[in-house]
């Protein structure tokens, strides 16, 4: 993968990620997707992939794997409360039916 690449590729999810966030903000739950990816890929992903690299590259400071450790907690936390807030959201919907 060029830098060039791997650098629009991370510009086009943060522009994605605020618009969500954007859009969340003024109470639509279309972008909720957005969301989810971010929690998944942008968090999880991010922990688990700078772990990876650190091992392939043989290095314990590989660029990015002391500020992804923070991930490893945030990820799950913010899963979490996705997933219960979706649950939530889904059986407040079928009550109201």
């Amino acid at each position: 993968m060029s830098a060039e690449f791997f650098v629009w590729g991370n510009m086009g999810s943060y522009a994605a990620f605020t618009l969500g966030a954007l859009a969340l903000y003024k109470g639509w739950r279309v972008p909720l997707l957005i969301v989810w990816f971010f929690a998944i890929m942008g968090v999880a992903g991010n922990a688990i992939g700078h772990l990876i690299y650190a091992v392939i590259a043989g290095d314990v400071w590989f660029p990015g794997t002391v500020t992804s450790l923070a991930y490893w907690v945030i990820g799950p936390v913010l899963i979490l409360r996705l997933w219960r807030e979706s649950r939530a959201a889904r059986g407040s919907r079928s009550d109201h039916r």
